[in-house]
């Protein structure tokens, strides 16, 4: 696959989609003048790894309560700063865990469901397939809806899009929750699915705001913990939530802890996107200044609704179809092996109840937390070996990073682990050996399938800095690809394949992807200079 360089195809162009603003703040020394309270008065400290390498100590300063932008802004704790990057190391970590804890919402609601679906198909009076859909189109929203979260991110604000999004979520949750009809209970679950994405996209954009790329892997992979943790509690809590108070229940726990979030997120989440001098709004009206008004009535809902879905022509740069082909690929066979232990464990001669299949995934869990913690620092280290042994330094002494640079031996071990675990739990299971053999071959694959798909897209927030497409796309690489693992299955394990052969195939699927590895080691660097206005990776 070639790199187009046709004119035509400037990825900034001005008919471009709004995500193509900038996501990242550039570092600021430079205090400006202050009129706030005294809660507001600037604060000076220098952070030892923020990447200020001038002698001079980084400043934060807080943004007069009047004039912070987002929804309620005034209310919050923490501030909002000139620099987000200035802010201290705890401050950042705070804002960083926030958002990790917020994305638990999405794999919740999902994950959550699945002890109680055969309460709903006899509660509903409906099949089994029907009752599916609830699930499947609970993933479609959140492959889709990340298209508009992120683009109506960068044109009304971070700030803004969590507290809408969430809010949407509590009373699209408490539908559900009262939901006559299987009818209406699908299409609540699909705009629950919608709203709960939201942080998926914009939540990389936050912690791209806060953190440079030297360290921008550890951030990562603490807010990757919040993805992989839901897989861990929901299926717990939704098995014993069921037993006891029926399917119901479970869409209650969404609204208390969808409501919980939506008030941390209210009252300690800063807007921390670039202060520009002008709002997306001004600028976008200078741009259709020689439009009619009745033009500018159809041009602006159409950049706002139709237009983010161009982000999809980034993919036919391989820099970026590559990382996100490899996303995609192992998350099918992550929902392919959940499939498997729901139907296996059920099963003689295990014969487990709903809520010890739930601790069933606490071994691959256990992966996903060990992962996360471990690779970001792991990405970030060999990235940072890789400049010093280049000596890319620019003249203040600053590393030049490279985003492929962290596909190193990292890289090739979370990549070579799935293949070994997941033939080791497919035949396991087949042969019905002791539960313990299976369930620790989950904990490895946990542990590969986190770090990889943490290290791809931490490297697509590089390629292209301040462009929001390439984090849609991963999302829909992680849902939309997703939904096929749910699809395909159940009909692999059901077939003569079984789980042996199933998981076989999907491990030498699994080694199939290594080469990319290579080719982005190769090609990455020429591929990533031929993208057309290209940024420092900042």
């Amino acid at each position: 696959m070639s790199v187009p360089q046709e004119k035509g195809a400037d990825l900034n162009s001005e008919h471009s989609n709004p995500s193509a603003a900038s996501i990242d703040n550039p570092i600021e020394n430079t205090p400006i003048s202050n009129r706030g309270a005294a809660s507001d008065k600037d604060v000076t400290q220098q952070d030892p790894e923020s990447g200020n390498n001038t002698g001079h100590p980084a400043a934060v300063t807080s943004v007069p309560r009047l004039k912070r932008r987002g929804l309620f802004s005034q209310i919050t704790i923490i501030p909002e700063v000139d620099n987000p990057r200035a802010y201290s190391r705890l401050t950042k970590w705070i804002i960083t865990c926030i958002v990790s804890f917020s994305t638990l919402i999405a794999p919740l609601g999902t994950s959550i469901f699945y002890p109680a679906l055969h309460q709903v198909e006899s509660d509903l009076h409906t099949s089994s397939t029907v009752t599916n859909l609830s699930l499947a189109f609970y993933l479609l929203a959140m492959a889709i809806f990340p298209f508009w979260w992120m683009n109506w991110a960068v044109a009304f604000g971070r700030r803004n899009i969590y507290l809408v999004s969430f809010s949407l979520g509590v009373v699209f949750a408490v539908l559900a929750a009262i939901s006559k009809s299987i009818g209406m209970l699908i299409a609540m679950r699909l705009m629950s699915g919608g709203c709960s994405a939201s942080v998926q996209a914009v939540g990389v954009a936050t912690i791209t705001d806060l953190w440079e790329p030297r360290e921008r892997g550890r951030a990562m992979g603490i807010f990757f913990l919040g993805p992989q943790l839901g897989p861990f509690l929901a299926p717990i809590i939704g098995g014993a939530l069921a037993n006891r108070w029926g399917w119901r229940s479970t869409m209650w726990f969404i609204v208390i802890i969808a409501a919980a979030m939506l008030t941390i997120q209210l009252l300690c989440l800063p807007e921390t996107s670039r202060r520009d001098e002008k709002t997306w709004w001004q600028t976008t009206q200078e741009r259709l200044s020689h439009h009619s008004a009745v033009s500018k009535t159809f041009i602006i809902p159409r950049m706002l609704i139709v237009d983010p879905f161009k982000a999809l022509y980034i993919l036919r740069y391989p820099v970026f179809f590559f990382p996100m082909a490899y996303i995609g690929i192992v998350t099918v066979y992550f929902y392919v092996l959940n499939i498997s232990m729901e139907q296996t464990f059920a099963a003689p001669p295990y014969n487990f109840s709903t809520l010890v299949i739930g601790l069933c995934y606490i071994p691959s869990s256990l992966g996903y937390i060990v992962g996360s913690v471990i690779g970001g620092r792991w990405m970030d280290y060999v990235m940072m070996r890789s400049a010093k042994k280049s000596n890319q330094f620019d003249v203040n002494g600053k590393p030049q990073l490279n985003p492929e640079d962290r596909m190193q031996e990292n890289a090739w071990l979370a990549g070579l682990i799935p293949v070994a675990s997941l033939i080791w739990y497919g035949w396991t299971i087949q042969y019905k050996v002791f539960w313990l053999a299976p369930l620790i071959a989950n904990f490895f694959t946990g542990f590969g399938l986190v770090v990889i798909i943490s290290l791809n897209i931490t490297m697509l927030t590089e390629f292209l800095p301040g462009d929001a497409r390439p984090l849609s796309c991963s999302v829909l690489a992680r849902n939309g690809v997703g939904c096929v693992g749910t699809v395909i299955g159940a009909p692999m394990l059901d077939s003569r394949l079984q789980n042996g052969w199933t998981f076989t195939i999907w491990a030498f699927v699994a080694l199939a992807c290594l080469p990319i590895i290579i080719i982005m080691r190769v090609f990455g660097p020429r591929w990533r200079e031929a993208l057309p206005n290209r940024k420092p990776n900042t």
